[in-house]
């Protein structure tokens, strides 16, 4: 499944047992296990959707 950290300090930070860190940007591809399942209901991590990825784009697009 796709999944996004909350904020860079979780990017930075956070990586999945077998699936590794994050990408620098955009969402990362996590297995549907525990450990992905225990990220989303901590709110360390969020499912990433389309309607979120361009939200996410529009964001940093704002921010440079």
């Amino acid at each position: 499944m796709k999944v996004s950290p909350k904020n860079d300090d979780v990017r930075r930070l956070l990586a999945h047992p077998t699936a590794g860190k994050f990408r620098a940007e955009g969402s990362s591809d996590w297995p549907d296990d525990s450990f992905t399942n225990r990220r989303l209901a901590d709110g360390d991590i969020i499912k990433d959707t389309g309607k979120l990825h361009e939200e996410n784009k529009s964001r940093k697009a704002k921010a440079e």
